[in-house]
């Protein structure tokens, strides 16, 4: 029996472990986050195929990091002992490690619109205190017409059903804005006058489902040799309003989500060290969220972790709205 077919063989015995229809990847409760409560739902995912060497994992709950490619320490993690088994994953890993950095690594030159409607740019000027001219555009890089946005890319990125209803959208006089993640594969859109569309994530090409879109994210006067800030924030406008109000040196991150400071913290702290983390904190997320994730990764923290948030509105993300920031350190 080969280590591959030990692997497997172990996955399934001791943790019961089923494989999926195409013969490659296999289903099982994630071990890392103990998945859901419902014992007949399983979230976490491990690649192993017969066909070539190229092993990672995922896990879907929302709240679980557990992602990227197979190691030695996640099946010791996991129970196993073989050493057989596990000095061939130990070998395997660099390899394909370098296949999903490849991956990451893929960044369209995109050409973004330059002449916003009205209500664009108004809209844009209500959020942030900014006029939507060339240089902003760029510097935020704001897709403000999204059927222009199509034609002038078509030959390089996918277009998509939610691409085609959004243009036919604009051809009916609604207006969207968008802003694009840094190497050019996410868009995400926000409406301005349509009621029945809030928010939408568009890939702009499609990657294998285990690896993830970078998130949105800005550098102001970057500079890893020095010391740096980390903003963490839900929404885009959140640090977008954080670079322009407190203009510190490092970098401004999208989490999308509550749960998502979690995975972009573990993320952005491997690469970078010497950073003052801080996190922006909506009106109704309780700050136990963010005492928990500094005490899981007290270890990564150089300095306290900086909690800020607007005690005048729900968060900084609208500077329309009366703005009265509070910190408070953990």
């Amino acid at each position: 029996m080969n280590p591959k077919e030990k692997l497997v063989e172990f996955l399934e015995d001791k943790h019961n472990a089923r494989v999926q229809g195409n013969n490659k990847w296999y289903k099982l409760k994630c071990p890392f986050c103990g998945d859901s409560p419902n014992p007949n739902t399983t979230h976490f995912n491990i690649r192993i195929s017969p066909e070539d060497n190229y092993m990672v994992k995922k896990c879907f709950q929302p709240h679980c990091t557990a992602s990227g490619v197979l190691t030695q320490q996640d099946l010791i993690h996991m129970g196993l002992s073989d050493p057989e088994v596990l000095n061939f994953v130990s070998k395997k890993t660099k390899e394909n490690k370098k296949i999903v950095s490849k991956i990451n690594s893929t960044k369209l030159n995109l050409t973004l619109p330059d002449n916003p409607h009205k209500i664009v740019s108004d809209y844009f000027l209500k959020r942030t205190n900014e006029k939507l001219n060339k240089e902003n555009i760029k510097r935020f890089r704001v897709v403000s017409n999204i059927t222009k946005f199509y034609e002038d890319n078509k030959d390089k990125i996918e277009y998509s059903k939610r691409i085609g209803m959004l243009r036919n959208k604009e051809s009916e006089k609604y207006h969207y804005i968008g802003f694009i993640n840094e190497t050019g594969t996410f868009l995400h859109v926000r409406s301005i006058d349509d009621r029945k569309i809030k928010h939408m994530k568009i890939p702009l090409v499609n990657l294998p489902f285990y690896v993830n879109h970078q998130p949105y994210s800005l550098k102001n006067n970057f500079d890893i040799k020095k010391k740096m800030y980390g903003y963490l924030g839900e929404g885009i406008f959140d640090v977008i309003n954080a670079l322009l109000y407190f203009n510190d040196p490092g970098f401004y991150v999208q989490t999308g989500t509550a749960n998502g400071f979690f995975s972009q913290f573990k993320t952005f702290s491997k690469y970078y060290y010497n950073v003052q983390w801080v996190v922006l904190k909506d009106e109704d997320v309780n700050i136990s969220l963010f005492k928990k994730l500094k005490s899981i990764y007290d270890y990564r923290f150089k300095d306290d972790l900086i909690v800020i948030s607007n005690e005048a509105s729900k968060d900084i993300g609208d500077f329309s709205k009366p703005i009265k920031i509070k910190k408070i350190k953990i």
